[in-house]
């Protein structure tokens, strides 16, 4: 029985290695820390389709399936596996992955958006988010997204007012990055990894039904445990949010 135990175990540590996934070491942290008020309002482990706070269970979509996440826990995160191809300097799609995401109010003043991603791949405009309305034209939108430079950028519209936040930093491949959006009044910040990458002003989203939206559309690329909260996190929070869920993976 140990023999088949053992051999079991070398499998698995094989498979993981074989995938590239970078994992990394399960620790436990006893600081504690307050979130400014801000209220956890949405969160998708990724090891299911359900939201465990929000009851927005993610439903429809395409071209996923569940993999190991950072910590090397099989089902624990989600592949999306679009592809696309480059001829003549323009784009085109093969596939589209893309998991749906139910009406609801979202953003209704400030907001705090983290996720953490790994990048198989460069496509076209890789959605880590988008929430917006289905009135067959861009309106009333936030996002984040990777853009075709490789490059994190921000979105939020009122109504057809665009706004908008891009990083200087590079997304590499077959890295784990912690990424948070977060609108404070009318100033937006990126962070990458717990540190401010971008700032500027944007408008407030408006408070409404949101009724066309998406986690992954366009990406080929991991992504795990994706939380929307009620309120802005300051800097300082943002990073012990990326520490320990670095060492723990279940911070809420």
């Amino acid at each position: 029985m140990r023999l088949i135990i053992l051999i079991f175990e070398i499998s698995i540590s094989l498979a993981l290695i074989i995938s590239g996934i970078n994992c990394q070491t399960t620790s436990t942290s006893s600081t504690t820390t307050t979130r400014n008020n801000a209220v956890l309002i949405n969160y998708w482990p990724m090891n299911n389709l359900s939201d465990i706070v929000g009851g927005a269970n993610l439903y429809g979509g395409a071209n996923y399936s569940f993999t190991t996440d950072r910590f090397c826990s099989p089902n624990s995160a989600i592949y999306f596996n679009s592809s696309s191809y480059l001829l003549s300097g323009s784009y085109y799609r093969n596939t589209t992955a893309y998991l749906q995401v139910p009406s609801g109010v979202y953003f209704s003043g400030d907001f705090t958006v983290t996720a953490w991603i790994y990048l198989i791949s460069y496509q076209y405009y890789e959605t880590i988010f988008d929430f917006t309305i289905n009135n067959g034209s861009v309106t009333d939108n936030v996002n984040l997204k990777l853009q075709h430079d490789y490059k994190i950028f921000g979105t939020i519209r009122n109504g057809t007012n665009g706004s908008f936040l891009t990083t200087g930093l590079i997304i590499n491949f077959n890295q784990w990055y912690f990424v948070s959006f977060v609108l404070s009044g009318t100033t937006g910040y990126i962070y990458v990894n717990g540190n401010q990458a971008v700032t500027g002003t944007m408008f407030i989203p408006n408070n409404m039904m949101r009724t066309k939206n998406n986690i992954g559309q366009y990406a080929n690329a991991i992504y795990d445990e994706i939380k929307i909260y009620q309120g802005a996190f300051s800097a300082t929070q943002i990073m012990y949010q990326y520490q320990n869920s670095s060492n723990n993976g279940k911070y809420s």
